[in-house]
């Protein structure tokens, strides 16, 4: 449910030491322009967690690809080392799974950022970011 999600993002900004997140099973709220959720365009995924090294998402839709660029384009995320996304999905699951593409081509629209800090948050995407398939949808 969408509006659990939002409720448990909003918690995780308390957790301040955490190191390392698995987030599995989730719908992200899914409104763009983030008139009723705080996931408007460009709008990190997560609070700043600046002692944050793993990241793990599975199972998961409508997850923004511009909230993972985002968040990795913060200051506040230099210790993440790893962003897993297992069977991540922009809108449902009988779409196409995110891959590490979508969030490179997010980290480039990402507004306010000059040419350097681009070029840089491209290859951090590529350094830190894995997409994978685990879960075989089957249509009959």
């Amino acid at each position: 449910m969408p509006s659990a999600t939002y409720h448990l993002i909003r918690a995780l900004s308390t957790w301040t030491a955490i190191e390392h997140i698995t987030l599995t099973n989730l719908s992200f709220p899914s409104d763009e322009l983030g008139v009723n959720t705080s996931f408007s365009r460009d709008a990190p995924l997560l609070p700043p967690l600046p002692s944050l090294r793993t990241l793990y998402v599975g199972q998961a839709t409508l997850l923004p690809p511009s909230a993972v660029a985002a968040m990795l384009a913060l200051p506040e995320y230099t210790a993440l080392a790893h962003v897993r996304l297992v069977d991540t999905y922009r809108h449902s699951i009988w779409g196409p799974r995110i891959r590490r593409r979508d969030i490179e081509e997010a980290a480039g629209a990402l507004k306010g950022l000059s040419e350097q800090a681009r070029d840089a948050l491209l290859e951090r995407v590529r350094r830190v970011v894995s997409c994978e398939k685990k879960t075989e949808i089957g249509t009959g």
